[in-house]
């Protein structure tokens, strides 16, 4: 697996579990789920940078 592919995972993972966290009722899940979601976005954007060196879009 290359690093792109596992970041790949990760991220629908933590997207997954984030939006299974935000539909419980406690307000500790809601927060934990609002956390993995935006960290998954965070890591959708490293991804879409493309690689470290080459030009921005």
């Amino acid at each position: 697996m290359t690093i792109n592919l596992t970041l790949l995972i990760v991220m629908g993972a933590m997207f997954a579990i984030g939006l299974y966290l935000m539909l419980e009722r406690s307000l500790t899940r809601v927060l934990l789920g609002i956390i993995l979601m935006s960290n998954g976005a965070n890591l959708l954007v490293l991804m879409t940078a493309g690689r470290a060196g080459r030009a921005p879009v």
